[in-house]
């Protein structure tokens, strides 16, 4: 569980949809990065990275979080242990039938650390660069892309091919092109700025929970869609995300008070706002707040029952997929899709 599924629940809808203010939904701007039918989630889970890379060179003093590729490398290590304490090969959930041995989780891990370590390298030369020219901006967007992929560990359980495949010239030209038009005078107003934001315990509360840019009160979600309409779900997970910085800011954790909420969709270089205020003074506001936490914990308390690895001799994971070297049509990214973000604490 996720507040990205809490916000999915009909009963959280509804109580969120209570202090939402109306606003316009179709914002009809220019596009000017058209989109790509080429893996759409994945071009937007590397635009997060390349924007992180470049936020940290202009802005030294940002404040950065582990990546989640990082915490997929943790997880497969705890998936060896998993392994070793089984005495066999596990089923891992989030994933269709996937049985794998201790031999090709070990494979796995040193490929992705040293995928992580090549972008680390890279981005300590990154940000000591004055100005970056195409070449050197496609670099990074391998860099990007190549992250993104080992995202879907963490988020999906998956183990497939795409984590290693090849970027093509057209996702690469996708994610420098986004970077490129990005509004940085206006993401960026000379405030402290923090990369993925989380809210402490409260986070850790609805099981994960890390907005992607919080720059002085704004806290800004990134969209990298075609569209760049307002869609009501956008709207609901910002409003949780205040939800639980407010919570967090009353039982001593060091955020700022947030003053808008924001939407940044990238193809058009433009931003939505809402102001925080139209929320938070809303007569229902405390009861909405004292509600989802209610049931928050209800569906966090359920779900710790139900366990995540278990050993293959018992698992009824037996569907095959591409994904994992099959003939399914599923894919890493369609595979994290059904798995939203999750916090690494």
């Amino acid at each position: 569980m996720s507040v990205t599924q809490l916000v999915q629940r009909k009963d959280v809808r509804d109580i969120l949809d209570r202090v939402i203010p109306p606003y316009k939904r179709a914002q009809r701007t220019v596009m000017r990065v058209l989109g790509s039918s080429c893996s759409p989630r994945l071009v937007g889970t590397a635009f997060d990275y390349a924007l992180r890379f470049d936020v940290l060179r202009r802005c030294p003093r940002a404040h950065d979080r582990p990546w989640v590729a990082e915490a997929s490398i943790e997880r497969l290590e705890g998936r060896l242990a998993s392994v070793r304490a089984a005495g066999g090969p596990m089923g891992l959930a989030g994933a269709p039938s996937a049985l794998v041995d201790g031999a090709h989780l070990r494979r796995i891990v040193r490929r992705a650390r040293r995928r992580v370590e090549n972008a680390r390298t890279f981005l300590r030369k990154h940000i000591r660069r004055r100005a970056c020219d195409r070449s050197w901006m496609t670099r990074l967007a391998e860099h990007s892309l190549k992250l993104a992929r080992l995202d879907a560990i963490y988020r999906a359980g998956y183990l497939g091919d795409d984590l290693f495949a090849d970027n093509t010239p057209e996702l690469r030209d996708q994610v420098v092109s986004l970077l490129e038009h990005a509004a940085f005078d206006t993401l960026l107003d000379g405030a402290d700025v923090v990369l993925n934001p989380t809210f402490g315990a409260c986070s850790r509360l609805v099981g994960g929970a890390d907005a992607d840019l919080l720059v002085g009160g704004r806290l800004i979600d990134l969209k990298v869609s075609a569209r760049d309409d307002v869609e009501r779900p956008m709207v609901r997970q910002l409003v949780a995300y205040l939800i639980l910085a407010e919570r967090a800011r009353r039982e001593g954790q060091p955020l700022p008070q947030i003053t808008s909420l924001e939407l940044y969709f990238a193809r058009h270089a433009h931003l939505w706002t809402l102001r925080a205020d139209q929320i938070l003074t809303h007569p229902e506001y405390p009861e909405v707040e004292r509600r989802f936490f209610e049931i928050a914990v209800g569906v966090m308390r359920r779900a710790s029952t139900t366990p995540s690895i278990v050993p293959a001799r018992v698992t009824a994971m037996h569907r095959r997929s591409s994904a994992l070297g099959t003939s399914s049509p599923l894919t890493a990214f369609a595979l994290a899709a059904r798995r939203p973000r999750c916090e690494w604490p």
